[in-house]
């Protein structure tokens, strides 16, 4: 019984260390190279409907870096109805929420994808209080980053 308390801690905890990883890695994407690192950082743990949802989100950053719109617009209707999956898989995870309201937050206006953009802050704001609190800051960071830099180069 030790030996299984134990494994499934180690295990546990080394799952909440790469989330962790990916989050600090999410939160600091500057370019390509990061997005390429957040991209290999999740592909090691597709089970984690969390990981999964920042791999999507990670995917559809680097559309930015991509020249053909053909692609571009493929690549972004398979991926924002993948993360619109995982939302409705776990419709109260409040951070795969967050993943799709930046990902709605940053999509050109043209290629419509606001569906949920109001739903998903509505309940990212009236359910914040119920996640640990290192989790909070780090949702109120990334709401804030995003909606300033969305102000600062609207599309």
């Amino acid at each position: 019984l030790f030996i299984l308390t134990l494994f499934v801690s180690i295990t546990c905890f080394s799952q909440e260390d790469n989330l962790n990883e990916i989050r600090i890695c999410f939160k600091n994407i500057e370019g390509t190279c990061q997005i390429k690192k957040l991209i290999n950082m999740t592909e090691n743990d597709l089970e984690n409907p969390v990981v999964l949802a920042y791999n999507y989100t990670a995917s559809l950053m680097m559309l930015d870096y991509s020249n053909n719109p053909f692609e571009q617009y493929k690549v972004f209707k398979t991926k924002t109805r993948q993360i619109d999956s995982i939302v409705g898989t776990n419709p109260k995870n409040i951070e795969i929420r967050l993943l799709r309201y930046v990902v709605q937050k940053n999509s050109p206006y043209f290629l419509r994808y606001t569906s949920n953009l109001n739903n998903d802050l509505m309940y990212i704001k009236s359910n914040l209080f119920k996640e640990k609190e290192y989790l909070q800051v780090y949702i109120k960071n990334l709401l804030h980053q995003f909606n300033n830099e969305r102000s600062r180069n609207p599309s």
